[in-house]
Parts: C-alpha cells; sequence; structure tokens
C-alpha cells in the first residue's frame, strides 16, 4: 500500500499492514479546508503525504500567529493518538493535496502493536514540541525579515518545491505582520535574485542566499524533522 512511503509509517510489519488496510483512508486536502478547531475534541489523525497545512494560535481580538507549518510526511490531530484528543489550534490547509486519514484509537493500538512506529510517533512529538518553543523565541527576538526567510525555507522543506503556490495576503497574516511589510521585503529579496513573487505564487531561487538572512530557528526544527527521516 502506497501509504508505507509515508516517513511515520514506514517499516511497517505485515501485520500491522492488514492491520491497517480496515483503519486508514485516503482523503483530499482541499484550498482553504479547516480540519480542526481550537478546543475541539478529536478522533482522527492526518498522515499527510502532500500539500501544506497550516497550525495558527488564534487570539480573541481575531489575530492569527504564526504556528507550525505541515507537509509532506508530517502529522495532525495527534493529540487523538494520546487519548485526550483536544487540540489547541486551527489547522488549515494552505496548499492542497493529499493524506491518510486514521481513527485515533487505531492510532493508539499501532503504537501498541509496533514498536519502530511508536518510536517514530514519539520523535515527531518531540520534533513538533521543539518547533513550538522555537517558534514563540522567533516571534518574539528575531526581525520580520529573518522569520519571512524561515518561513520560506520551511514551507519549501514541506512541500518538497522550489515553487510555493501561497499569495502574500497568506504570508503576511501567518507572520501576522501588514502586506506592506511582507511586500517591502518580498521586494528586497526580488533585487538580489532569492525569490520571484509571480500571480499568487513564490519561486525560491537560491535557496543559499536565504539561508544566509533567515535566523538559526530554522536550522534548529529542520535538524529536528531530519532525525525522523
Amino acid at each position: 500500500m502506497t501509504f508505507v512511503q509515508h516517513s511515520l509509517l514506514r517499516s511497517l510489519t505485515d501485520e500491522t499492514i492488514r492491520f491497517l488496510q480496515d483503519e486508514i483512508t485516503p482523503v483530499t486536502l482541499s484550498l482553504g479546508d479547516v480540519l480542526f478547531e481550537p478546543g475541539q475534541m478529536l478522533d482522527r489523525i492526518w498522515f499527510v503525504q502532500s500539500g501544506l497545512v497550516s497550525l495558527v494560535t488564534l487570539l480573541q481580538d481575531g489575530h492569527e500567529i504564526d504556528g507550525i507549518m505541515v507537509g509532506r510526511h508530517g502529522a495532525l490531530g495527534l493529540p487523538a493518538s494520546l487519548g485526550s484528543g483536544r487540540v489547541i489550534s486551527r489547522a488549515v490547509v494552505q496548499v492542497e493535496g493529499q493524506a491518510w486519514r486514521m481513527p485515533g484509537e487505531a492510532c493508539r493500538q499501532l503504537m501498541q502493536r509496533d514498536e519502530g512506529f511508536n518510536r517514530r510517533i514519539m520523535r515527531y512529538y518531540e520534533a513538533v514540541f521543539t518547533a513550538a518553543v522555537q517558534l514563540t523565541a522567533c516571534n518574539i527576538s528575531h526581525s520580520l525579515e529573518q522569520r519571512l526567510c524561515r518561513w520560506l525555507l520551511t514551507c519549501q522543506d514541506q512541500l518538497g518545491s522550489d515553487l510555493l503556490p501561497i499569495r502574500q495576503e497568506v504570508v503576511s497574516r501567518m507572520l501576522g505582520a501588514n502586506r506592506t511589510s511582507i511586500a517591502s521585503i518580498s521586494r528586497l529579496l526580488q533585487d538580489e535574485a532569492t525569490i520571484l513573487v509571480r500571480h499568487g505564487r513564490i519561486k525560491i531561487l537560491s535557496t543559499e542566499r536565504l539561508s544566509r538572512r533567515t535566523c538559526e530557528c530554522y536550522a534548529v526544527t529542520r535538524e529536528r524533522f531530519r532525525l525522523i527521516g
């Protein structure tokens, strides 16, 4: 089955694969879909194959704060695998794609059945926690330009592509900045041939130059997710 290509679902035993055949379902992630809201009780988990989903924190005044971006080989709704199932973020599809959906109870059973799967899930939890802590420090300590470069590099990793089909208004909302500021930094990056912004898309022309302009937060979180494979 093709879901074994997902890094969190790889190296499953034949017995585990037979178990999953009745528990896991392919789903389409459509642009703008809200998978869950803060405070919602979840009983399902999404293992993302392609596309991009943002996890954002909502403030009482309606503002959204930059959160973790989940793309290929990532997972959403993992609290359901712990039995609590209550989430604190909103999950919104920013780039359409595909995912495998699994009931929370099935995930808990799979973690008990397969030691390798359980270990990978625990490492993913650790990586997500590290990313959340690092983002908090980043939002407080680093400039908007550094945060924008970090965000673009992260999206590039999560999508596995230099072409990001994301409009600048989405970028400004995710980074909690006004569009004028984002546009100004984007022009600077375009002038030095680092990115190209056209018709609701951002093309990364030089990962090296973006990396030089970003902060250490990108390397820290990237290494954590790299260790999962």
